[in-house]
């Protein structure tokens, strides 16, 4: 979306609609180049009262990073890979 007008509508989108955040991070979440960014988008979330979930977490420097700008969920194959259900079943 370019032209005038177009910055305003995209912010009235965000105000008036109720979206749940999504970041897939990969190996580029650990980048402190890309902290600020992911900081600043989880802060914006929160303060359009959305919840911030985080995808494809592989790695602890990925999770302790999240867990430190508080993210409000977390996962990926860091905590479990995809598997039948009868051993998620026994998980739980």
């Amino acid at each position: 979306m370019t032209g005038k007008g177009c910055s305003f509508l995209f912010l009235c989108l965000l105000c008036h609609t109720n979206i749940s955040f999504h970041l897939l991070s990969d190996e580029s979440i650990t980048k402190h180049g890309t902290h600020c960014i992911i900081n600043h988008i989880i802060g914006l979330a929160h303060a359009m009262g959305a919840k911030v979930v985080a995808e494809g977490v592989e790695e602890k420097e990925q999770l302790e990073f999240l867990q430190s700008v508080d993210c409000d969920m977390i996962q990926g194959y860091y905590f479990y890979k995809p598997m039948p259900a009868e051993e998620f079943v026994k998980l739980i």
